[in-house]
């Protein structure tokens, strides 16, 4: 069996030296990105289903019967909501809320964008439906997830790179690989948080690299608190099961 020799570090140390870090805004002169925070705002819909699933969780944390991974299950289920479609646990099946207003939102953004445009999509239930939606609004869409065969995404990603449409890349930020290389985008949004900062600064990377010659503009939408603490948390690296629980505060209080 292989195991380290007693000098393996002291070896791998030397063999590292000198170790020098260079930022990449020192290193290559790139646009500047602007971040924009866009206010949207529910439907008479989402907003019963979300204060009905709020009204549930302050009956729960009453009942001392909340824990971290019954936490994120139910904020999950509020995020499906403020997004537009929820799944249903008995069939699987996704059920769709009335979100037009966060979609002309999205559609305002992509209006403004100078060139194309890379939305990240936390939900694969809203994906397909987005997509149908925007393109018959006169948008050219490619969707890129988990139900994308490698070879499909190779074929969308090369169309949008290098062809007149699709205009817009819908994306789950999966998928968005360390890699790719979108700097034909110079908006990118988020039509609602995510939880991994690690996805979120490599979503960025994406337009934000070697290449890009337009200003660049990160747009973040969200339509309630929950959300905007959800960035926040992301902004600040602090997002970990013990700041999942407090974001109860945002939604109970």
């Amino acid at each position: 069996r292989w195991v380290p020799k007693k000098d393996a570090k002291d070896k791998a140390y030397a063999a590292l030296r000198p170790a020098v870090r260079f930022l990449k805004k020192d290193c290559i002169d790139l646009p500047p990105v602007v971040t924009e925070n866009r206010q949207t705002s529910m439907s008479k819909q989402q907003t019963q289903l979300f204060e009905q699933m709020r009204k549930e969780l302050v009956i729960d944390m009453a009942h001392g019967q909340i824990t971290a991974v019954n936490a994120a299950d139910k904020i999950n289920k509020l995020r499906q909501i403020l997004c537009g479609v929820i799944k249903d646990p008995a069939s699987s099946d996704y059920i769709l809320l009335d979100h037009k207003k966060r979609l002309r939102d999205l559609e305002d953004v992509l209006d403004e964008a100078a060139a194309k445009a890379i939305v990240i999509v936390p939900f694969k239930g809203i994906i397909r439906t987005l997509a149908q939606e925007l393109e018959a609004h006169g948008h050219t869409v490619g969707v890129i997830n988990g139900d994308v065969s490698p070879k499909m995404r190779d074929q969308i990603i090369n169309q949008f790179k290098h062809e007149e449409h699709p205009q817009t890349l819908l994306c789950h930020p999966r998928v968005m690989s360390h890699g790719l290389n979108l700097t034909v985008a110079d908006v990118t949004a988020f039509y609602a948080p995510i939880y991994s900062g690690d996805e979120y600064e490599q979503v960025i990377e994406r337009f934000n690299r070697a290449g890009q010659t337009r200003k660049m503009t990160l747009v973040r939408l969200g339509a309630h608190p929950l959300e905007w603490e959800i960035y926040r948390m992301v902004d600040t690296k602090r997002l970990n099961q013990k700041t999942i629980l407090d974001l109860f505060d945002t939604i109970t209080y």
